[in-house]
């Protein structure tokens, strides 16, 4: 059944409420790696902002004017078509122009487009919207007048009525963020800003602070710094706990919102790929230890200086990564990790399941080392198998370790089982070791991505051990792990 137009307009005002919470948020202390970056002030429905006055972020020293676009449904496209529609008055492209004409003094100011809507994958122009930046330049400005780039160039500056040059100097100072989250996923994305805070973040918690911004906005209310906010945190009784460090790790692809983490890793420029799901292979293979592995003992050791000792982990990662996310914030280094999978908290300190894995030990060749094939989500047995032999790895003895049930996608269903296989695998290869000191482990994972997290959380008095990556055809060395 579809929302009347009364309907639509209350649900996007409630996502536009949400988001200023988000943002809002952002003013109460957390560790920063720039203080620059600080948030200082919020506004909402700012007046003298043109056709951007839904949300405006100031931070130490520069301003984002914030418009929101919600679709109710998922039939409109983030294209071309949709920013010169002119249709019911000023497109949005020109509502963009004429609010840039207006802020354009205001020094390092930036427009931004936050949307629902999905990028249309046929449009010339949206395809030049960076994934680090949400910028259409510099794309948009290359290729010559005759090129479909520079064709398309052309209409959006007639439609503005504006010189080209004119039209790139504004889109340099646009953000598009399209493809966000749905309302039900902006909540989740709040609760654990709520989480990181120290707040109390289950739903109606978080829904509060979205009625306190409509309460807000129907009292005349403008704007909020951090005094205020902290006020309206004690007003709506939202303390629940001391604050929870963040870390994102953006790996394979880019958070939606990298300011809410007290540490954010940026690693996608190190793969190969354009779309997260083909980002697999590392362009330089010395970058698992020479540069990721640092990054994270930095970031171990700027979350430490901050006193924490509590860390919630999110990102996009390829499963090697989980597994060195929780080497580092270990559990014999006082670290407590936790995640967010398929809104379920799996954290650290879960009490354990007792678990016994089946276990397929089979010889494959004379060497001193040992290979072990963790086969959770999928059986990867053969394929392991296939690998040393094809590689030629000096592997004597390959050991696959399977769940009781057989390996699936739910073969660990919540982190106390996770933990509980976690403790058998470190027993198994520790018992496989014996009293052989110059052994070397070759592991390769098919497990939850939270899962490896956990294991490389307790992986200790274990073989020195090599990690691979899945490169969905073979495997190639990933992390090291010194004994």
């Amino acid at each position: 059944m579809s929302l009347s137009s009364s309907g639509a307009r209350m649900q996007g005002d409630d996502y536009q409420h949400l988001l200023t919470w988000y943002y809002a948020l952002m003013l109460l202390p957390m560790p920063r790696s720039d203080p620059a970056e600080s948030v200082t002030r919020i506004e909402f429905e700012a007046p003298k902002a043109g056709h951007v006055d839904d949300i405006v972020v100031h931070w130490r020293d520069c301003a984002e004017y914030i418009q929101v676009k919600f679709a109710t449904d998922g039939r409109g496209f983030n294209n071309s078509e949709w920013w010169l529609d002119d249709s019911h008055g000023y497109s949005l492209l020109q509502r963009f122009w004429k609010s840039w004409v207006q802020l354009k003094s205001n020094d390092n100011s930036t427009m931004v487009l936050h949307t629902n809507r999905h990028r249309d994958p046929k449009c010339t122009v949206m395809k030049c919207i960076s994934s680090k930046n949400s910028l259409l330049m510099p794309l948009i400005g290359e290729n010559g007048p005759r090129s479909r780039r520079g064709r398309e160039r052309a209409k959006w500056a007639e439609h503005l009525e504006v010189r080209e040059q004119d039209l790139l100097e504004m889109l340099g100072c646009l953000k598009i963020r399209d493809g966000q989250e749905s309302f039900d996923k902006l909540v989740e994305r709040v609760g654990e800003q709520h989480r990181n805070l120290g707040l109390r973040c289950d739903r109606e918690a978080v829904k509060s602070g979205m009625h306190a911004v409509r309460e807000w906005i129907t009292n005349g209310k403008r704007s909020i710094d951090r005094k205020g906010m902290a006020e309206c945190i004690r007003d709506l009784e939202l303390e629940a706990a001391p604050p929870r460090a963040a870390l994102l790790v953006q790996e394979i692809g880019y958070d939606h919102s990298p300011d809410s983490a007290t540490v954010a890793l940026d690693w996608v420029g190190l793969f190969e790929g354009e779309d997260p799901r083909a980002r697999r292979r590392i362009k330089d293979p010395a970058a698992w230890n020479e540069r990721m592995r640092p990054d994270l003992a930095d970031a171990a050791t700027e979350i430490r200086r901050e006193g924490y000792n509590e860390v919630w982990v999110r990102g996009l990662m390829c499963l090697p990564s989980w597994f060195a996310v929780g080497t580092v914030f270990s559990d014999v280094a006082g670290w407590r990790i936790m995640c967010n999978k398929k809104n379920e908290i799996w954290d650290s300190s879960a009490d354990p399941l007792t678990m016994r894995s089946k276990r397929r030990r089979e010889k494959v060749g004379p060497g001193p080392d040992l290979a072990v094939s963790l086969s959770v989500s999928a059986s990867i047995r053969t394929d392991v198998r296939k690998y040393i032999e094809a590689t030629r790895l000096p592997v004597g003895v390959l050991l696959d370790l399977e769940p009781p049930n057989g390996a699936s996608d739910r073969a660990l269903p919540d982190a106390s089982t996770a933990r509980g296989w976690a403790r058998d695998v470190r027993d198994a290869v520790r018992q496989e070791r014996g009293q052989q000191d110059d052994m070397r482990l070759h592991l390769f994972l098919a497990t939850p991505d939270v899962a490896a997290m956990l294991l490389g959380y307790i992986w200790n008095r274990v073989p020195e051990t090599l990690l691979y990556a899945d490169l969905n055809t073979g495997y190639a060395p990933a992390y090291g792990f010194p004994v």
